[in-house]
């Protein structure tokens, strides 16, 4: 059987393909965030892990350079500290958004 719709019909049929195909667009573009926030956590998991591993290494040099009890060693320790402090510090800072000032009441 052929169908022989009206015009209105037909017309009604297009519009109605037309929002599927926007949805499944919208759709797409959803899918894309996903992966995006996969690769954020990602990206994130391995920095925690990388300040972990900086920590140990701290935590093994300030043993032996106490074992040592060589405070030039133990200053490059603290040097260490202070920099890898700094660094983390700045990175933080510059991925922190700043929250917008309130607009003062009347």
């Amino acid at each position: 059987m052929i169908w022989f719709g009206t015009d209105a019909q037909w017309q009604w049929l297009l519009a109605a393909v037309a929002d599927i195909q926007n949805r499944l667009k919208a759709m797409g573009s959803k899918m894309a965030t996903l992966d995006d926030i996969r690769a954020a956590v990602a990206a994130e998991t391995t920095v925690e892990q990388s300040i972990m591993t900086l920590l140990q290494q701290t935590v093994a040099e300030l043993k032996t350079a106490m074992a040592s009890n060589d405070p030039a060693a133990m200053q490059v320790v603290v040097d260490s500290i202070a920099a890898n402090t700094k660094a983390l510090s700045d990175a933080v800072t510059a991925n922190t958004p700043v929250a917008p000032t309130p607009a003062p009441s009347a």
